[in-house]
């Protein structure tokens, strides 16, 4: 108890103290995460557009053994044979079927936005561009550490007097 009566004893030195050191660190670090969390939240949410946008250029099922004529062909992304039980995924406009997996990492590589049979267009190209800039910015976050790197920076200097 004797640190608090200390600190309330001199009001001055306890408002100094909160107004030129608490609150400014407070806000410096609410900008920092605001300001990561908005980087983080535009890519996460383009990340889901992105999906959603492959999910309605393709349809994705279970192939059965009396869907023999989808899920009888092998899969040209992986080149293993696609069977019974397994997850497909097929291209809506040019109807050819692969792994679910295999198809969605193909469509996310870099540049491949086609079918891998006949090239057909699946995703828009500037979505594609798009998705890619995201991708990297993500793997790039040189703003964000820059940013907490000044921020964090100013929290070590002291201001206001150096409380004398």
């Amino acid at each position: 108890m004797g640190t608090l009566d200390k600190l309330f004893a001199q009001p001055r030195k306890t408002f100094q103290f909160f107004f030129c050191t608490i609150i400014p660190k407070v806000l410096i670090l609410a900008v920092i995460i605001t300001c990561i969390m908005w980087k983080y939240y535009k890519r996460l949410s383009f990340h889901y557009k992105y999906r959603s946008l492959i999910d309605t250029k393709s349809s994705k099922f279970v192939c059965r053994m009396d869907i023999l004529n989808a899920c009888s062909s092998q899969c040209v992304i992986c080149l293993s044979e696609i069977s019974d039980g397994e997850v497909v995924r097929e291209i809506r406009e040019c109807k050819h079927s692969f792994h679910g997996d295999c198809l969605d990492q193909w469509l996310r590589c870099e540049g491949t936005a086609t079918c891998p049979l006949c090239r057909r267009v699946v995703l828009p190209l500037d979505m594609v561009a798009e998705y890619e800039r995201m991708q990297k910015q993500g793997e790039n976050n040189v703003f964000e550490i820059e940013l907490a790197l000044f921020f964090l920076s100013t929290l070590q200097h002291r201001r206001c007097n150096e409380f004398s």
